[in-house]
């Protein structure tokens, strides 16, 4: 029980502190150059569970390549990325990680074979007509569309909300985050999209509860989905 104070201390804290607003434009490139790995990562560990063994995937948004090395070495897959930070990529092919650089407003499939995955992984919520990308996706993936994003729904946020403050954080940021989603609101969202939700689940968060209640508890949520029948 001990354990707990530490935890609920900082998150009281958080919920009644006085956080700056990042005023300027914040820029990939900076926060891959200074980005450290880390395996442990809960999306990290709720993606791979998601994914078949010896499959072929596509990260939307791949950054540096923490996930699709844990993927390889995990499931051994045929993993390729996508981003829009040269230095990211650089850093993805400086480990032998098959990347290229393509802005995903501009994004184009048609050069590529379909993926057993494909793979938005703290992505959509940075981009303000994200509808496009999915529409772009669709037809490109032969077993599911894997998203995962912070959860707007969270408890610790809910509870800024109540006493008049946004959530501001690294998972809920003004100035990079222009979309936000609750998982109910997702589920809907996701429908309207024609797309079949056919798992959620939290990736970390509140201590144990997380799991069990993802809606509330979970500080980022994982989508899996595949298309709709109407959609097919």
């Amino acid at each position: 029980m001990a354990n707990f104070f530490p935890y609920f201390s900082k998150h009281i804290r958080y919920i009644f502190s006085n956080r700056d607003f990042v005023l300027h434009e914040t820029q990939f490139d900076e926060t891959w150059s200074r980005h450290i790995n880390n395996e442990q990562n809960p999306r990290f560990v709720a993606v791979a569970s998601a994914i078949e063994p010896n499959s072929t995937v596509l990260d939307l948004g791949c950054g540096n390549g923490d996930l699709m090395q844990r993927l390889i070495s995990q499931l051994n897959v045929q993993a390729f990325g996508i981003d829009a930070s040269m230095v990211g990529i650089e850093r993805c092919r400086a480990l032998g990680l098959q990347a290229t650089y393509m802005d995903l407003h501009d994004l184009d499939l048609s050069q590529f074979n379909n993926f057993d995955y494909i793979v938005l992984s703290e992505v959509i919520e940075h981009i303000v007509d994200c509808e496009k990308i999915i529409e772009k996706v669709k037809g490109h993936f032969n077993k599911a569309l894997i998203v995962t994003i912070p959860n707007a729904g969270y408890i610790w946020y809910r509870l800024r909300y109540l006493f008049g403050r946004f959530p501001i954080d690294e998972d809920c940021a003004l100035n990079m985050h222009v979309r936000f989603w609750t998982k109910k609101d997702f589920t809907i969202w996701s429908k309207q999209m024609g797309l079949k939700l056919i798992a959620a689940r939290g990736c970390g968060g509140f201590p144990k509860l997380w799991r069990y209640w993802p809606s509330l508890f979970s500080r980022n949520n994982l989508y899996v989905m595949q298309l709709s029948d109407k959609a097919a």
